[in-house]
């Protein structure tokens, strides 16, 4: 999202984790107010603008971790928390089974995925509890305009004599040290499991005319100098 974009770049280089996701989260919602679409949003949450976001403090030595985002120092991997999504994964994977029993085959599915379209409405209403103050499994914190715990960032430190550090979304299934390895493991299981339902399980396969199940962020970034980025990837994803 630009907004944030734009907005990390004008952040006190010592801010901490929390102040930092106020201050970010409030340029959404002042963003709402001027385009008087505050009363909407607050009612509407499928409407909001969200995101989320891992940021590298080099004056604090900490990783800052809002969402699904996931991180490597020196190859070993953070825990990216939980991922509400999986559970309507598994249900979409029940699904697909299910049409492969009755004979239809993957490329059928690809062309015409009746799991996603079970847990569509299921997916709907999993954003109703995006930032919500009930206390359920069930519910994930983002970047919308109303974020409501302080708690919601999750903060790791970084030690000193880390040497590197890896960055990326979760549009790639698993994250490796390098980008080599990063997208060779992506293209393994778009090759195996397209429908992305029974060695990966997503919400979506890969579809005609698309190249992965999502879009797909890659960033690592040499900690010897603080200044090299040795590898980064973005790859847009178009959502049917």
């Amino acid at each position: 999202m630009l907004l944030v974009r734009d907005a990390i770049a004008t952040m006190d280089p010592k801010i901490s984790a929390q102040e930092a996701m106020t201050f970010l989260d409030g340029t959404i919602r002042a963003w709402y107010e001027e385009q008087g679409l505050l009363d909407e949003m607050r009612t509407h949450v499928v409407r909001r603008c969200s995101a989320v976001l891992v940021v590298y403090s080099r004056y604090r030595g900490q990783i800052w971790s809002l969402g699904d985002c996931q991180a490597l120092i020196d190859g070993v991997p953070v825990d990216k928390g939980s991922r509400p999504e999986e559970v309507l994964a598994r249900v979409r994977s029940m699904v697909l089974y299910g049409e492969l029993f009755r004979g239809r085959t993957v490329n059928q599915l690809l062309a015409h995925d009746t799991g996603r379209e079970a847990i569509l409405p299921l997916l709907e209403r999993q954003v109703e509890l995006q930032n919500s103050e009930l206390d359920c499994e069930f519910g994930y914190s983002v970047l919308d305009g109303f974020l409501n715990r302080s708690d919601a960032v999750r903060v790791i430190p970084v030690s000193g004599d880390a040497r590197e550090i890896v960055f990326a979304s979760d549009g790639y299934p698993d994250v490796y040290p390098t980008l080599c390895e990063t997208e060779t493991a992506l293209e393994e299981i778009i090759r195996t499991d397209p429908l992305c339902f029974s060695r990966f399980r997503a919400t979506k396969g890969v579809y005609p005319g698309n190249r992965s199940f999502d879009d797909r962020c890659y960033l690592r970034i040499g900690l010897a100098d603080q200044e090299t980025v040795a590898q980064m990837k973005i790859t847009s994803y178009v959502i049917e």
